[in-house]
């Protein structure tokens, strides 16, 4: 009974590891279609003295599963010193296990400090759909657990709602870590952003 149970042990522990590997945003989010996980970073002071040109002041990041287990939604909300009202943008996600920082039309790219070659290759959702070119796409690294996400975007974002325009970062805001926070933190960005591609 002793082996039986040890061996039982084993396989479930293997079919873990098993499920893990073969999803790799499994510490990020669990892998059930609707989950979400929401992340955060409030800039200090002493942060933005010693980055004068950084503008964003805030970062609340939720990443919800799509109904495709390889797929998330983002929804963002920004601060910045330049604006009195909240930043709100939406992406999808997907995972790329290489070339994730490559355009996809150029091949060149998207941005020049991505550490990895595989991650979430994401590109920014207007109310109709997809944004556009490869101005659009962005890559985004977390580490394994799932503690921590790092934003990696071009010069600028589509706003959300289409009517807003668009939002320009400053020369310094082009990388966000965000550390994983309680997920009431996220509640309210979730539901001022809509699941689908539709406004």
């Amino acid at each position: 009974m002793i082996a039986g149970g040890i061996a039982l042990a084993f396989s479930v522990v293997a079919s873990a590891s098993r499920a893990e590997t073969s999803d790799p945003l499994s510490g990020l989010v669990s892998n059930t279609p609707g989950a979400s996980a929401c992340f955060q970073r409030t800039y200090d002071a002493a942060h933005l003295k010693r980055h004068p040109r950084q503008t964003v002041t805030s970062v609340l990041l939720s990443v919800k599963r799509d109904a495709q287990p390889s797929e998330v939604l983002l929804r963002m909300q920004f601060a910045d010193k330049r604006r009195a009202d909240a930043i709100l943008a939406r992406a999808s996600c997907s995972w790329e296990p290489t070339g994730v920082n490559q355009g996809q039309f150029t091949g060149k790219p998207l941005v020049p400090n991505f550490p990895k070659d595989a991650g979430l290759g994401c590109l920014w959702l207007s109310s109709s759909g997809a944004a556009g070119d490869e101005a659009a796409q962005f890559p985004l690294d977390s580490d394994s657990p799932g503690r921590s996400v790092t934003i990696y975007v071009q010069s600028s974002m589509p706003l959300w709602p289409d009517s807003a325009g668009t939002f320009d970062f400053g020369s310094d805001d082009r990388t966000f870590r965000l550390d994983r926070t309680d997920g009431a933190a996220c509640a309210t960005l979730e539901k001022s952003l809509p699941d689908d591609h539709v406004d």
